[in-house]
């Protein structure tokens, strides 16, 4: 990590209790850094007072700039001062043509915040239109980009691809010893049905509307990962609709969701349906708005290397491996701008391990809410990119002995990181011990420790999902 790196994560306070007390201390100390530091400070607050969703790397640059600039002698004149700064050189060319580029950046950008907020008034019946096809309808030529597609492909494209085979699935519920689950699931899927909404989204009762594109979200990955999609099984309307109205929440900058609470683990939840359905289905019309969103969360990144809950939050693992799920997901549904920011990702939880092999929440040996859900979900995103098999079942043996009843993300992650390893049969107790009984008479499932936020349809979502798990993804 750079200087520059250092001095932008301790202004946006991203850095861990014990560096923060080191840097603070070194910047009370150097005159030259607590200069840089409030320089860069007031170029973001700058920034954040426009509203303008700018990439993270166009906030690095912005930020050694105020650097340099914090560095100018203070004994020169101010017509020294002013000619410096507008003759020096910056990406190769004199300062005041990078001023103008900036100001007119900021210019661009405010104008699709206006454009934006005037698309949220319109009236519901106004919302764009997200016409899907049939199989023999689907336009296989490639977007016009410059670039060749890559279509989905390999392996784990199969895999998904094969999902909508009734008797593949029927073979993995057998060899992973899940038979019994089928009914719940079933039950599940029906009650989500019966409770979506004419737009195609599903209520949060009992939780918060902020979150409505994550739960309907969840609910689209849960008949995906049934097999049903927008175009076959018993649920493609219910699909569709759901796909028509992800659509129509993906924003200008690609991101899926509002820009209020937990705005990354939507965003990346509704990334993983796209990516997921596109894989399975090689539907083009589903590739745009895919590579949009893996765009937003490539540019989301924190210059730490993972993702935060929110915009300008401090990155934690758990979002993080949400984030790099989606884009694994991405990268097997053909879509390559998903390979840099997911070995970013990977660096990212590897520094948030312990050689316990547990994994804090924001730093390693940190563990706020508990160590099980931030590990389980590292481990989930690590054995997609390569964790060796060893140190795999190592970690799945402690997931698999701790996994708690009452924290469905923790249940999902926990069963998806141990599929296939020696802990499975321990894991695969555990979470039909915890779930089935939970299921309502009506289908629906009752609410974990997160239920406040996304009501009774997260819920049912999610332990949906995680009753999936035995054909849901490869088992390694």
């Amino acid at each position: 990590m750079t200087h520059i790196d250092d001095m932008v994560a301790y202004v946006r306070g991203e850095l861990g209790e014990a560096e923060l007390a080191n840097a603070r201390e070194h910047v009370e100390a150097c005159a030259e850094c607590r200069a840089e530091a409030e320089a860069i400070g007031a170029a973001f607050s700058m920034l954040e007072e426009t509203e303008i969703e700018a990439p993270t790397n166009f906030a690095h640059r912005t930020a050694q700039l105020a650097a340099k600039s914090a560095r100018v002698p203070a004994k020169s004149s101010v017509w020294d001062v002013v000619a410096r700064i507008a003759t020096r050189p910056i990406f190769g060319y004199p300062a005041w043509a990078v001023s103008a580029a900036v100001h007119l950046f900021a210019l661009g950008g405010l104008t699709l915040v206006m454009v934006e907020r005037a698309e949220d008034r319109k009236p519901e019946n106004d919302a764009p239109k997200f016409a899907f096809k049939t199989p023999r309808e689907m336009d296989t030529r490639p977007l016009d980009t410059g670039e060749p597609v890559r279509p989905p492909g390999g392996e784990f494209a199969t895999f998904l691809g094969d999902r909508q085979n009734d008797a593949v699935r029927q073979e993995l519920l057998r060899k992973h010893g899940g038979a019994e689950t089928a009914q719940a699931v079933g039950a599940g899927l029906d009650w989500m049905t019966k409770k979506q909404l004419k737009d195609g989204s599903w209520p949060t009762e009992g939780g918060q509307p902020v979150y409505r594109t994550g739960v309907t979200a969840l609910a689209t990955l849960a008949y995906l990962g049934h097999g049903d999609s927008h175009v076959d099984g018993a649920y493609r309307q219910t699909v569709s609709r759901a796909f028509r109205y992800l659509k129509a929440q993906q924003n200008l900058a690609g991101r899926f969701g509002p820009d209020q609470g937990a705005v990354l683990p939507q965003h990346a939840a509704a990334t993983m349906a796209f990516a997921e359905a596109f894989a399975m289905t090689g539907d083009l019309s589903l590739r745009e708005p895919l590579v949009n969103a893996v765009g937003y969360l490539a540019a989301s990144r924190s210059p730490r290397g993972g993702w935060g809950a929110s915009m300008g939050a401090s990155p934690d693992a758990v979002t993080t491996a949400w984030s790099a799920a989606a884009l694994r997901l991405a990268d097997a549904a053909g879509i390559d701008t998903a390979r840099a920011p997911l070995a970013a990702a990977t660096a990212y939880l590897d520094r948030l391990t312990g050689e316990d092999g547990r994994t804090g929440l924001r730093e390693a040996g940190a563990y706020p809410n508990g160590w099980v859900t931030p590990t389980a979900a590292a481990l989930f995103a690590r054995r997609w990119t390569g964790l060796g098999t060893d140190e795999a079942a190592r970690r799945a043996e402690q997931v698999a002995e701790a996994m708690p009843a009452d924290d469905y993300v923790a249940l999902q992650f926990g069963a998806l990181a141990t599929l296939g390893s020696p802990a499975w049969n321990a894991a695969n107790k555990a979470l039909k011990d915890a779930l089935l009984p939970r299921q309502n008479a009506d289908g629906s499932f009752q609410g974990d420790k997160w239920a406040g936020y996304g009501g009774s349809v997260y819920a049912t979502a999610m332990a949906t999902l995680t009753l999936e798990t035995y054909y849901r993804y490869p088992a390694s």
